[in-house]
């Protein structure tokens, strides 16, 4: 686990505005934001079902990874990167 810095510099302030407008907007558009990090790639979990929500403001590559059960999902949105879990069919 990845923890913050003890102070808080102008780029980690700058990563948290950035990361908190992303949420913003992922509220707005009904995304119930489940976890919230701030790794490399300010990375969201979110709800399952979101993506048609997220679609029209996502940008870069749709990724998947897959299990056995599962089917992890990111785009990149407002500056950071939004994942959920699908389950399989």
């Amino acid at each position: 686990m990845q923890t913050l810095p003890r102070v808080l510099s102008i780029v980690t302030t700058q990563r948290l505005g950035l990361q908190n407008r992303a949420i913003c907007e992922l509220r707005a558009l009904g995304c119930k934001v489940l976890r919230v990090s701030l790794d490399a790639s300010l990375t969201l979990d979110v709800a399952p079902g979101c993506f048609k929500a997220i679609r029209p403001h996502a940008h870069g590559v749709l990724t998947r990874q897959l299990d056995a059960q599962h089917e992890q999902v990111s785009v990149g949105f407002a500056g950071c990167t939004v994942r959920w879990i699908e389950e399989m069919r």
